[in-house]
């Protein structure tokens, strides 16, 4: 009888689901309807503005919740990229996302879509953001994957320091930087808050305050995609921005509802070295531990100095590891509204 229900149902998506520092990733395997369009970012926007039923139901409720990601992989047009993506989350879609680039990588390499070299196999991935390296770790004598590192499109810091009223904490002095998207980024000690031993709660509520307030503050502006002009999220630091400590802290918020990374975040940390390096408070080639609050930690340094138009940026390298933890095969019967997808909120 359950095989007579999933062939009637609409659509049958595979996913292969990960663990990269406690977040969580859902890949599409197979199943996910094609996207018209000649370029990637045409392919991206199809799918936002005409298959945003899928990643509703592949994403919230019942099958997700409110803190989940998602890749799909989809037809590159770059000629030097081996696969294109773009990322799902429960509020949309996002342009970059680092722990889903480095679970996304990890599964590539083991698909077997490039030829696995050891010690390391190189992927390139174009995102609607960019094109970015990918350098998975490979034994050819266990026949293994594990560790990934990227290279990041170019990041820059686009305000430093800027003061602006955030309701129920008053001033607040932050940066705004780029690294796939555009983050805010704050010091916690500003907020009479710590990243590790505040209620969860009240750093939520100060996230997503903050990216409300800048937002309405701070205009932003990419010199090459205008699809990307608004800020995302909150990374909350510890304010350790300079390398004499070898371990800082990151938390992002992410989004109007407050999405919770469980992972340090990759594209904040990339954000977040730019910041250090525009600031001259680090330099190139200086790794540290960007840390969660739960304990699992990419490794992030800058690597390259570069240009974004007339704008100094630079290119940072962020390590992690994914781990596989399941695969499904989604399907939803006609008649069942709640298996279309729904928020908590």
């Amino acid at each position: 009888m359950v095989d007579a229900v999933i062939a009637k149902s609409p659509y049958k998506i595979h996913t292969m689901e990960m663990n990269v520092g406690g977040d969580p990733l859902r890949i599409v395997v197979s199943g996910f309807p094609e996207m018209e369009g000649d370029t990637l970012v045409e392919r991206y926007r199809f799918a936002r503005d005409r298959l945003d039923h899928v990643r509703r139901a592949i994403i919230l409720e019942p099958r997700g919740h409110y803190d989940m990601w998602g890749a799909v992989p989809v037809k590159p047009d770059n000629p030097e990229a081996h696969i294109g993506a773009f990322y799902l989350n429960a509020e949309g879609y996002n342009f970059m996302c680092g722990h889903a680039t480095i679970g996304l990588a990890r599964y590539t390499v083991d698909s077997g879509v490039v030829e696995r070299k050891s010690p390391e196999t190189q992927l390139n991935i174009q995102l609607p953001c960019g094109l970015l390296k990918a350098y998975v770790e490979y034994n050819e004598e266990t026949k293994t994957t594990g560790r990934t590192r990227f290279t990041s499109v170019p990041a820059f810091l686009w305000a430093k320091d800027a003061e602006i009223e955030v309701p129920g904490f008053g001033k607040v002095v932050v940066d705004v930087s780029f690294g796939g998207v555009f983050y805010v980024l704050v010091s916690t000690t500003q907020l009479g808050l710590d990243i590790c031993k505040s209620p969860l709660s009240g750093l939520k509520d100060a996230g997503i305050a903050i990216t409300k307030a800048a937002n309405a503050a701070i205009k932003v502006e990419h010199p090459d995609n205008s699809d990307i002009n608004c800020i995302v999220g909150t990374i909350l630091t510890d304010g350790k921005e300079t390398p004499d400590t070898d371990t800082t802290y990151n938390l992002l918020v992410y989004g109007d509802q407050g999405m919770i990374a469980r992972a340090p975040c990759g594209s904040g940390t990339v954000s977040r070295v730019a910041m250090q390096v525009a600031k001259g408070l680090t330099d190139l080639h200086q790794p540290r531990f960007y840390k969660s609050r739960w304990g699992s930690s990419f490794i992030a340094k800058a690597v390259e100095k570069t240009k974004v138009g007339d704008r100094d940026a630079v290119r940072i390298e962020v390590s992690g590891q994914g781990h596989y933890i399941g695969k499904n095969m989604f399907f939803c019967e006609e008649n069942d509204v709640m298996g279309k997808g729904f928020m908590v909120d």
